[in-house]
């Protein structure tokens, strides 16, 4: 069939964004509180998960239903090694500033001040002066961006008859440098002081670490100012099913039960991986019906596509430590603690703390919870158990690492 209805590829908004209606239901009825009431009743959110989960998609669905309770969005991106956050921000503002008529004429001196401020000293020696002097939230550049943004959310409030705000989004905020984050916070800190009565909300989506490179830049007490909700990197049968056979259903086309129970087998419920399939099992069906052999078909196609576009380049990329700590938790189903991981490798937690937080900072492996460990990408899991064996041989020191036989072996070494 032609004209798929699903909508593979990063940062694509899915036709049924399952999983997450607790999310939006309850971001939507803050939003309307921080109308009503300001800062005091908003959580400045950050979602957080490891790629391909949908974070992207999720941000921007809030960013939808703000904008629809009369927000004003200022969307950001954070690019490691490029611009600043806060340059980011100054440009939007230009871009913005081009309207005559915007509510952004109200807050043409502070952009023009903070871009004057950053230009001069530079982020962080704007928050350097800042801590010397004393002067936070006032002229310096914290309190710079907080008053611009509060100043911008009252002009679009007035606009709009008082219902209406801004709102400040940031995705892969863990590439923002330290200055950024350092800054993001303390601007976040005087408006919550300085601003109560400001209809400002603020969300930004993240990898699993992104609290840790908060702590790291020097924000101070970061799980009081951001609250983090971790999205599930599968969903659960229920909500796959729905995201699936919905979206047909609209455009009158059936799901046979068994397609869909072999398209969640081999997806596990990854959401990325999910609408990559059900695309595929799509554009192979032959008719109103979408059957098990097409799901069959499709998913040989697709795999063989990974393998060459994201597994091998991913794997091959690796450090034999870090191949052998991935066939370990593999291994294990995708899922260990730490306990089962030193048994499975026959070494001590601590000497295997310094790889696993390579991986988790590379993006292969996430910590749901603390002592616990899981692949990010179900799917890759069988990759790595059909290639581990070979490598292993193949490395410059096949006897230093260990085995798939001496992994499964109870009790393992």
């Amino acid at each position: 069939m032609d004209g798929s209805v699903y909508s593979p590829g990063a940062g694509h908004q899915p036709p049924v964004l399952a999983g997450r209606d607790d999310l939006i239901r309850g971001w939507e009825l803050m939003a309307n509180d921080v109308l009503v009431g300001g800062r005091v009743h908003a959580r400045d959110l950050l979602l957080l998960g490891p790629r391909g989960i949908g974070k992207t998609v999720a941000l921007t669905r809030l960013g939808q239903v703000a904008q629809q309770a009369g927000y004003t969005l200022i969307d950001l991106q954070a690019v490691r090694g490029q611009t600043t956050l806060v340059a980011s921000l100054l440009d939007h503002a230009e871009i913005q500033l081009e309207d005559r008529h915007s509510a952004w004429q109200t807050v043409r001196r502070h952009v023009d001040s903070l871009r004057l401020s950053l230009t001069a000293f530079g982020v962080g020696a704007a928050l350097d002066v800042a801590a010397r002097s004393g002067t936070v939230g006032h002229g310096t550049a914290p309190g710079r961006v907080a008053r611009l943004l509060a100043d911008l959310a009252a002009a679009v409030s007035r606009e709009q008859g008082g219902r209406g705000g801004v709102m400040v989004s940031i995705d892969e905020i863990q590439a923002a440098t330290a200055d950024d984050l350092v800054l993001l916070a303390a601007a976040l800190q005087r408006l919550n002081v300085n601003h109560p009565d400001t209809s400002l909300l603020f969300a930004a989506t993240g990898l699993p670490y992104t609290r840790d490179s908060l702590n790291r830049a020097g924000v101070t007490h970061p799980e009081r100012l951001f609250t983090a909700v971790l999205l599930p990197v599968v969903l659960d049968e229920a909500e796959a099913r729905r995201a699936v056979v919905e979206p047909a259903l609209a455009r009158a086309v059936l799901w046979e039960p068994e397609a869909v129970d072999e398209l969640l087998r081999i997806t596990n419920g990854y959401p990325a991986h999910l609408q990559l399939f059900a695309d595929a099992a799509w554009r192979l069906a032959r008719d109103q019906r979408i059957r098990f052999d097409d799901v069959r078909s499709a998913s040989i196609r697709v795999v063989a596509s990974l393998v060459d576009g994201t597994f091998d380049p991913r794997w091959a990329s690796l450090p034999d430590r870090q191949r052998e700590y991935l066939a370990a938790l593999a291994v294990n189903g995708g899922v260990a603690t730490a306990a089962m991981m030193s048994r499975t490798l026959g070494r001590r937690a601590s000497d295997l703390s310094r790889t696993r937080d390579q991986v988790i900072k590379a993006g292969d492996v996430y910590s749901p919870r603390r002592g616990e460990v899981r692949l990010s990408v179900p799917l890759f899991g069988q990759y790595i158990l059909s290639h581990y064996e070979a490598d292993r041989q193949a490395s410059d020191d096949p006897d230093g690492l260990v085995t798939l036989e001496q992994m499964r072996a109870p009790g393992a070494r």
